[in-house]
């Protein structure tokens, strides 16, 4: 604790009870229904439209590309976002143990403008980490029209075998 900086040691607990009170349980939930949307989409297709499956290989290919760009992308920018977050406790702790001499001095605004200064970069960096999440969502979205895309090229060409209901589903 001595050598830990205060605002480093505010900054772990306040985000980590943060993510284990709001995000945890929902994004448990959210996981295990997608998973399980998406293992139905893929034998629903490999049931009525096995040749879809041939396409399938190929975007997964470029999924597994995509994911081994984001994820060491994601995380240092998630170890930026951590590493500005902390000077904002610091400054915010020694800010309220010396507000009367602060206030005394007269250096309310130059507190209030390093404060500032402080929560522009750890807003760049989480801007940052924002905007790459849209970059993957766009990427993931694209890949899943173009197995929608090829069902559906699918559907189309075997139109004389394929039952419109059946077409349907698959969709």
């Amino acid at each position: 604790m001595n050598t830990t900086p205060m605002g480093r040691i505010l900054n772990r607990f306040s985000r980590d009870v943060d993510i284990c009170d709001t995000m945890l349980g929902m994004n448990i939930r959210m996981t295990m229904i997608q998973t399980f949307r998406a293992i139905s989409a893929f034998v629903v297709m490999a049931i009525e439209t096995p040749l879809v499956l041939v396409a399938i290989l190929p975007i997964g290919l470029i999924y597994l590309f995509v994911q081994r760009l984001y994820i060491p992308t994601s995380r240092q920018l998630r170890r930026i976002e951590s590493t500005t977050r902390s000077p904002i406790y610091i400054h915010f702790s020694e800010t309220l143990t010396g507000a009367t001499s602060i206030r005394a001095y007269g250096s309310v605004e130059q507190f209030i403008d390093e404060s500032n200064k402080r929560v522009d970069l750890n807003n760049m960096s989480t801007f940052a980490a924002t905007l790459t999440s849209c970059w993957l969502s766009i990427r993931l979205e694209f890949l899943g029209y173009c197995i929608i895309f090829v069902n559906a090229l699918y559907a189309v060409i075997s139109r004389g075998s394929l039952t419109p209901g059946v077409a349907g589903l698959t969709l």
